[in-house]
């Protein structure tokens, strides 16, 4: 016999276009090489596209994190920030804000007669303004670089809306 005859019949590696595996005698014909192809060909794909997904995604964070200003997502009770210095972000939050509480008026009553009136102005009255602005500044630039990328991907999936806080001075309030 002829050596490459008996191999080619004893594995089987070629009938009728088909790839198949004869294993010993068994008559068991198995599409492994095709089905092999086509399994390969999928996973490929997949994973294709989640290395690309991966890649783009950590292209935005990277992106996001460089640039100037307020972080993009960043707002402080609602209020978008984006792109602001702190300064624009001030000045933005002082319109809204500042002239509400000028415009604000405590009314004390002791009874009918006994009534007196004091401004929030007087009383200290306002909102931590600077400190909202300063804390949306630095959401995502402290931290590890790990921690900031977090941060960094939350921004561009949810956001991050920093609360107002609001506050009078105790002191001036006793006093009146």
């Amino acid at each position: 016999r002829d050596f490459t005859q008996h191999s080619i019949q004893r594995t089987g590696m070629m009938r009728n276009g088909q790839h198949q595996a004869d294993f010993i005698g068994t008559g068991i014909d198995f599409h492994i090489f095709r089905d092999t192809d086509e399994a390969c060909v999928v996973v490929l794909v997949v994973l294709a596209g989640v290395l690309g997904y991966y890649f783009y995604h950590r292209h935005q964070v990277l992106k996001l994190l460089s640039a100037e200003g307020i972080y993009q997502g960043v707002t402080v009770d609602g209020i978008s920030l984006e792109g602001m210095s702190k300064e624009e972000a001030l000045a933005t939050l002082e319109d809204k804000y500042v002239t509400e509480v000028n415009g604000q008026v405590l009314t004390f009553q002791f009874d009918e007669e006994t009534k007196w009136e004091v401004p929030f102005t007087d009383l200290g009255a306002g909102y931590h303004l600077e400190e909202a602005v300063e804390q949306a500044y630095n959401t995502g630039r402290e931290g590890t670089d790990k921690e900031r990328f977090q941060v960094g991907a939350q921004l561009l999936k949810d956001g991050i809306d920093i609360p107002l806080e609001y506050s009078y001075d105790t002191e001036k309030m006793k006093a009146k």
